[in-house]
């Protein structure tokens, strides 16, 4: 099994992050950064989880992408929403957040 240093993966997408932010949020994107952090932070023990059980071949890329869509699913962007950005801006911010989280696990698994 590879060894997986999730502190280093997300370490790496900050500045992709960041662009992602100004983006889709445009004078919010502090927010969004903030919105993002605090996903990853409290989405951590299982994107680690899920990412270790890819690396060790007990998941498939499917399953790997089936789970972090749950979890994209049920993640809150509150401080976005509260300053009023338009669902459809945040689910997008969302969606691309996700797709970039994934992409660069399977680079590096």
């Amino acid at each position: 099994m590879k060894d997986i240093n999730l502190n280093e993966i997300l370490d790496g997408l900050k500045d992709q992050i960041i662009d992602l932010a100004k983006k889709h949020a445009g004078d919010f994107k502090d927010l969004a950064v903030n919105d993002a952090e605090e996903l990853v932070k409290n989405s951590r023990e299982d994107i680690e989880r899920w990412t270790r059980l890819l690396a060790s071949n007990d998941i498939t890329q499917k399953e790997y992408k089936f789970l972090m869509g749950g979890l994209k699913d049920e993640a809150e962007m509150k401080a976005l929403k509260q300053q009023g950005l338009a669902k459809i801006k945040v689910d997008r911010f969302k969606k691309d957040l996700f797709n970039l989280l994934i992409n660069t696990v399977f680079e590096v698994v």
